[in-house]
């Protein structure tokens, strides 16, 4: 007796299985056709955010931080408000 997740006991010649045979009838012989890439288009290298920072604050600074973000992530409530409320990336 095979045991639990043993391969062995599948037949490769049962009927729910395609052959040889049966692909060259499913798929007859033309050209392959090509498909374009699935997914979103790459963002230019002047736009990809790449750079990392790293901050120490107090457990009061973080905890102050975080009420301000409403359950927001930090990094991106952050990025959001350096961006918009000052000109420090000007």
């Amino acid at each position: 007796m095979p045991k639990k997740n043993d391969l062995t006991a599948i037949k490769l010649a049962s009927k729910n299985t395609l052959q040889q045979e049966d692909v060259q009838t499913v798929l007859p012989d033309s050209t392959p056709t090509t498909k374009g890439k699935v997914g979103r288009k790459p963002k230019p290298i002047s736009e990809k955010e790449s750079g990392t920072l790293a901050l120490k604050l107090t457990l009061q600074e973080l905890e102050n931080l975080r009420e301000k973000a409403g359950g927001l992530p930090l990094s991106t409530f952050l990025k959001h408000y350096l961006r918009t409320q000052t000109n420090l990336f000007d």
